[in-house]
């Protein structure tokens, strides 16, 4: 009704459907078909007796209380009940139709979420390793430490600190690149922005736990370090 009657009160006038006329008496909000990302498309629901005399199909939408796809088998047989040869097809539930219209963006994202699962943990171990060797380097370094004086904690934070510059910088720099692509994911999103801030901080908060969690072996193993055993090997 926005597209042809801007700003007015269809109710009471009339569209042309061919050589028909038709009286609005009622509207509804859109109703999206096929595709769930698809545009929505001038619709008209006409009464059934008015299709009466029309070759074609109706569609029938029955609410129930009943939960998944029991309630089939009841439709069925209430209407053979009443005419046994007529034809029924597509008889489903809503969830199935909502199913199978997004069952594309259901597959890219099982694919993205995967995708992106192999590559956080090939960068945790990658972060795992470079902290290990880093530390490994400092061995001596961490044994004179320690026998001046230094506690568990004070190694920690030494190896630590380290570790999470190298990460906050790869974190600002995927953070950036990620929204400097993120209008090429615009076809597949619906319903959330490209640059949605939620996102971006769960991401975010996912990826900082991550690397903690790759952190902790080599940094929990520098704690560790007996001070004899690092000085002799200077």
């Amino acid at each position: 009704m926005r597209e042809f009657f801007r700003g007015e009160n269809p109710i009471g006038r009339t569209v042309r459907n061919g050589n028909i006329l038709f009286q609005v008496i009622g509207i509804c909000g859109d109703v999206r078909f096929n595709r769930a990302r698809a545009p929505v498309p001038p619709l008209v629901y006409r009464h059934y007796a008015q299709t009466a005399n029309e070759p074609g199909a109706l569609t029938f939408e029955v609410r129930t209380a009943m939960q998944g796809t029991g309630i089939i088998t009841d439709v069925r047989q209430a209407i053979r009940a009443i005419d046994r040869d007529l034809p029924l097809a597509s008889v489903r539930t809503q969830r199935e139709q909502i199913d199978a219209t997004i069952a594309r963006e259901r597959l890219f994202t099982a694919l993205t979420v995967a995708f992106g699962a192999l590559a956080a943990i090939l960068a945790s171990i990658g972060i795992y390793g470079t902290v290990a060797y880093a530390a490994g380097c400092r061995t001596e370094e961490i044994g004179v430490r320690k026998a001046l004086g230094a506690r568990p904690h004070h190694i920690a934070v030494l190896v630590g600190r380290d570790a999470f510059r190298m990460i906050a910088i790869g974190l600002t720099i995927g953070l950036g690149a990620a929204l400097m692509l993120s209008r090429l994911a615009l076809p597949q999103l619906w319903g959330v922005s490209p640059t949605d801030p939620l996102t971006y901080a769960g991401v975010s908060i996912i990826l900082i736990a991550t690397a903690a969690a790759a952190c902790f072996v080599p940094v929990r193993q520098a704690t560790h370090i007996d001070p004899a055993v690092a000085l002799r090997r200077e």
